[in-house]
């Protein structure tokens, strides 16, 4: 164990493993802590959302990570993927994603026809106070840790069982640091004795000399 831990190899895969793990982790966990501060209020504009179901006509699926923008509502487009704060059909205050399939603009004012829940077939309007922003983004990289972290086998393999890994090579990495500087103390501190013998005839310096001992 000792040889592999002082491998060079082994050193250097440990260390980008290890920074790579310890990366994954805090970006996921940054993402939990803007979707949940930004559901209600965006972040410079921005807002993260996690899809909690497939109803939204298949868009996305379930545990999808989506990335919303402010914009100027009055610049959507039909196919654009929006999301919306629902009114009606039972889901008051609940917010889903919906895809523009028309613009219409009744009486000065804009309306969007968007895919129905609950029928494919037809469409609903919305007009721009129900809209809270536009689908920029799929964060597919977010929403692949998402799943790992919701199962059991996965969060095992991919998480609790890497991290176990990584925790015991650290212990052991830093008991053999401990155990080699205590070794270096050590031998700095051994005391070294000089014992310089005495010579009667002081013009015979050059015979003097020194015994050393180190103890």
């Amino acid at each position: 164990m000792e040889r592999l831990l002082n491998d060079r190899k082994f050193i250097i895969i440990h260390n980008i493993l290890k920074c790579v793990y310890c990366f994954i982790l805090v970006f996921y966990l940054f993402f939990l802590v803007v979707e949940n501060v930004s559901y209600n209020t965006s972040i410079f504009g921005y807002r993260v959302f996690v899809v909690t179901s497939d109803s939204s006509g298949m868009i996305y699926s379930s545990d999808d990570v989506i990335l919303i923008k402010d914009i100027d509502k009055d610049n959507l487009k039909i196919s654009d993927k929006i999301v919306v704060r629902e009114k009606d059909n039972g889901l008051d205050g609940l917010l889903t994603v919906r895809e523009i399939v028309d613009v219409q603009n009744a009486n000065g004012k804009v309306q969007y026809s968007i895919n129905n829940i609950s029928d494919e077939n037809k469409s609903a309007f919305v007009d721009n106070s129900s809209v809270v922003g536009k689908v920029v983004g799929h964060l597919i990289l977010v929403s692949l840790i998402g799943n790992i972290f919701q199962n059991q086998l996965s969060f095992f393999l991919f998480v609790f069982l890497p991290l176990v890994l990584i925790i015991i090579i650290e212990i052991f990495r830093t008991y053999e640091f401990i155990k080699m500087e205590q070794n270096s103390i050590e031998e700095r501190l051994k005391r070294v004795y000089y014992c310089k013998r005495k010579i009667k005839n002081i013009d015979k310096i050059e015979k003097e000399f020194y015994d050393e001992e180190i103890i």
